[in-house]
């Protein structure tokens, strides 16, 4: 159900509301399918999304994926290669996200039909020619990320803002007959971060082959001019894409409901013809359920934000409506 505390909201501010300029009606779900498009005003999406799901137990870091938790979580696929070439690498990478209070765990497993010329470029130089590096942006501000490179050696770097500094981050490699395997845990103190469900902190993965020719540098999020590209990180979600989506309803609907009753209380004579023309919103905390519900994967969780969208877009409008009424009693 949607929280408490955007329940409250609406329920403060239903007998205040004007109900002109917005439908709250529900489309259908096929509708947005082919048009997910934000609402004026809104972010758009960044070009991936995934998310951690809270684990039970932490994983054993040992680089061997057999934890209960990996066997439920959901995994981040769909690396495309950048600056080289384009099209998915032909070494696949997938990988796996969980987290608790004290740490966020990534899981890889990186297909490797050449390990001997992987092992052989890393052990003659550069341990991260042959690598996976994580990018996490926990505050979200697009700017102050970390990155965590391991090389297929188990050879370890942390970065912040590209300065090399030593970080309590752990990380364990195998390497095995075709691929190798990695484990790794990113304390929150590290990232400067507490997890909270629904929150979207900025990520991405990539992989670095120099084995092949060309070289391969494959992305889960996208950035075609290099990794180091902030703007350009995918969102990861913390805690599901329900909790992300309610939310975002209470954040943001919630907000402006406030601000809207606000309004009225301030301007009571100017908004007095406004209020006579009350709906009621009890529909948006319908809405935001139904949505919540409908955000099962990526490709779901970015149709049913389309539409929460828009449902945002239309509180701005009823705030919209009752700006200009009070400009209109106010200043004419």
């Amino acid at each position: 159900m949607i929280t408490s505390r955007l329940r409250e909201t609406l329920a403060g501010a239903r007998r205040r509301l004007p109900t002109e300029g917005c439908t709250l009606a529900l489309c259908c779900w096929g509708c947005f399918a082919t048009t997910v498009l934000p609402a004026p005003g809104e972010p758009a999406l960044p070009p991936r999304l995934g998310t951690a799901v809270e684990v039970a137990a932490a994983p054993e870091i040992d680089g061997v994926l057999d934890d209960v938790c990996w066997a439920s979580s959901p995994v981040l696929d769909g690396f495309v290669c950048v600056m080289t070439k384009g099209g998915p690498p032909d070494a696949a990478i997938t990988a796996l996200a969980g987290y608790d209070a004290r740490a966020l765990y990534i899981a890889a497993r990186c297909a490797e039909p050449r390990m001997r010329e992987a092992l052989a470029i890393a052990g003659s130089g550069d341990p991260f020619t042959e690598c996976i590096e994580m990018f996490v942006d926990a505050n979200h501000n697009r700017h102050t990320y970390r990155q965590f490179r391991l090389g297929v050696t188990g050879a370890m770097e942390h970065r912040r803002l590209l300065v090399v500094e030593e970080a309590p981050w752990r990380a364990v490699v195998v390497r095995e007959a075709g691929e190798w395997t990695a484990e790794i845990e990113v304390p929150w103190s590290l990232l400067g971060a507490r997890p909270e469900p629904g929150q979207a902190i900025g990520f991405n993965l990539n992989r670095i082959r120099m084995n092949t020719s060309p070289a391969e540098f494959a992305c889960w999020a996208p950035t075609p001019e290099g990794f180091h590209a902030p703007e350009k990180f995918g969102d990861l979600v913390i805690g599901g894409y329900d909790a992300w989506m309610r939310r975002t309803a209470e954040g943001r609907i919630g907000g402006i409901a406030r601000r809207t009753g606000e309004m009225i209380d301030r301007y009571p004579e100017s908004t007095r013809a406004i209020r006579e023309r009350v709906g009621e919103l009890d529909a948006y905390a319908d809405i935001t359920d139904r949505y919540a519900g409908m955000a099962r994967d990526e490709a779901s969780a970015r149709v049913a934000w389309a539409a929460l969208a828009r449902e945002i877009e239309g509180a701005q409008a009823l705030y919209r409506a009752v700006r200009l009424a009070v400009i209109e009693g106010e200043f004419r």
